[in-house]
């Protein structure tokens, strides 16, 4: 429930040309006006949000949201065995393409150009190699 506050004005503030859809001119007369309204609009987005939240379903964990696109990938699999018509090959590739988009997500799979570099291999010391002896003359 939103918090009343007391009315400074008895008149509604209305732009001069008399248009509802454009804001009336700041003054400093309607100073409090403005700002008992913005306090009752900050107030109701607060009661609005702490709604909101407890609202909120959980997220499913990422192992059966992994199963479902698997078990969907399935599917389509078993529909392109099928003698199809073009459009619909089209349309069933194309939802393919897109549920293992979301897969490798939720693998984690690096797509191309995305691995990490490598730590630097420790570099191996040139050897120092001995001379021989000279040939014996």
């Amino acid at each position: 429930m939103v918090a009343e506050l007391p009315a400074t004005h008895e008149k509604p503030i209305r732009h001069p040309s008399g248009n509802p859809n454009l804001a009336p001119p700041f003054t400093r007369d309607n100073a409090r006006e403005m700002q008992r309204k913005s306090t009752l609009a900050r107030l109701a987005a607060k009661q609005r949000t702490a709604q909101i939240d407890g609202a909120i379903p959980q997220l499913p964990d990422v192992q059966s949201a992994r199963a479902n696109v698997e078990l969907q990938l399935k599917r389509l699999d078993e529909q392109l065995t099928r003698k199809l018509e073009p459009r619909e090959w089209d349309m069933l590739t194309r939802a393919k393409d897109r549920l293992f988009k979301a897969w490798v997500h939720l693998i984690s799979l690096p797509g191309p150009g995305t691995l990490k570099p490598t730590a630097a291999r420790a570099r191996r010391q040139p050897q120092s190699f001995e001379p021989l002896d000279p040939p014996a003359t």
